[in-house]
């Protein structure tokens, strides 16, 4: 395809939206449909519904969207160019489960709002070939008694070169 105009967006707010969708490969059925390459870009859209065993689908992570950041770093060779997204986040509290999920190896494709709490719109980190993974990093911390740093646990999910614009219905499970 040839080069096309790239026009100002208008509003460019920085950030996502605070909840993040989370769910394991194995827990799909099937995978939404990519669109059908007209423009440049679809071939990064997936306008098809993901669908889920009886029983799953995405579970909901709150997180602090003051500090979540979405990030997509170009890697390879000039012939193999790629972006490896990676998904820096906190979340908040510091109960058990948690902590848990924060050291899971999982297998796992994720959905970001890609424009604030109110998106309907998603940044798809991660695929069957290429899953998402979560990559603890700092490990939990408690805050200090009279401070302002909330308690909890920041990690981080990545994926090699799985970055898509996911345009589906998100199936919540439970």
């Amino acid at each position: 395809m040839d080069l096309i105009n790239l026009s100002n967006p208008g509003t460019n707010r920085p950030g996502i939206g605070s909840t993040i969708y989370v769910a394991e490969i194995p827990w799909f059925d099937t995978f939404g449909a990519f669109a059908t390459p007209t423009t440049p870009g679809d071939e990064l859209r997936i306008t098809g519904d993901h669908a889920f065993e009886s029983g799953k689908g995405f579970v909901a992570w709150e997180t602090e969207d003051d500090v979540a950041q979405l990030m997509a770093p170009v890697t390879g060779s000039r012939s193999s160019l790629g972006l490896k997204p990676e998904l820096d986040l906190f979340l908040p509290g510091l109960e058990p489960e948690r902590i848990w999920a924060s050291f899971q190896n999982k297998s796992l494709i994720v959905l970001v709002p890609a424009f604030g709490c109110n998106s309907t719109s998603y940044v798809q980190i991660g695929d069957r070939c290429n899953p998402a993974r979560i990559m603890p990093s700092d490990g939990f911390k408690s805050g200090v008694a009279g401070g302002n740093d909330p308690r909890g646990v920041r990690l981080k999910i990545g994926s090699n070169y799985a970055f898509y614009f996911y345009e589906g219905d998100v199936t919540v499970y439970p």
